[in-house]
């Protein structure tokens, strides 16, 4: 058994648990993940699952929320994965979760957000490894770039600090010359699947965990200090 995709399954658990091999001292990993689904068509998500076009002042942002409850348990888990990945104890996983209220009526592919309901959801997981946020995933989900704050944004912010502190952007782009109405994002979720298989056929019986190669280790950097 194995599951993987882009974030859950890429970002954290393979670019960012990677990059932490080039430090000697390791402070802190945040990632910071932003889509725009302005061109969504689908009305159930947009609307429903994404809880765009919402009231503020109803949206619920805890874990009894109907969206919150939904991606809670799947975003702490990269969190507990990649604190797995780097042999840190996470002590918990903390939330702070916010909304962006539209600055006017916004025109996209699933209908209309009006003005001053929510346009954009701030979804933050803190992973507490000694008292401290020492992994922090950040998940943006906005409806065009005319949300105050991300007006310019990258799918993927990985910062590291730490010896030496490490920025990585990603972006995803669309694939030229093809009719097919398949996004970037579902060619990369497919692909992560698709290039899995020989791995995950050889493997042993029981879940698969996808290879990492000296990643940062604590152990080590409390030896060399």
């Amino acid at each position: 058994m194995f599951s993987t995709g882009l974030n859950p399954g890429f970002i954290a658990d393979k670019i960012a648990a990677a990059a932490t091999g080039l430090c000697v001292k390791l402070d802190s990993v945040s990632i910071k993940e932003t889509f725009d689904c302005i061109s969504v068509p689908d009305q159930d998500y947009v609307f429903k699952f994404l809880g765009m076009g919402s009231d503020p002042e109803t949206f619920d942002l805890t874990e009894e929320g109907p969206v919150a409850g939904l991606i809670n348990g799947m975003f702490t888990e990269v969190v507990a994965l990649l604190a797995h990945r780097l042999n840190l104890s996470l002590e918990t996983v903390s939330s702070d979760h916010g909304i962006v209220v539209a600055p006017r009526d916004i025109s996209a592919k699933a209908g209309v957000i009006r003005a001053g309901t929510v346009a954009a959801t701030k979804w933050c997981w803190h992973g507490i490894i000694d008292g401290e946020p020492i992994i922090n995933l950040s998940v943006n989900w906005i409806m065009g770039n005319g949300i105050p704050g991300f007006e310019k944004y990258d799918h993927w912010e990985i910062a590291i600090k730490g010896i030496p502190g490490i920025e990585i952007t990603m972006n995803l782009r669309e694939p030229e010359n093809i009719a097919a109405k398949t996004k970037s994002e579902q060619y990369a979720v497919a692909g992560s699947v698709i290039n899995s298989i020989p791995e995950v056929c050889a493997a042993k019986p029981g879940i698969f965990f996808s290879p990492l190669f000296a990643p940062f280790r604590k152990s080590f950097e409390n030896k060399a200090n």
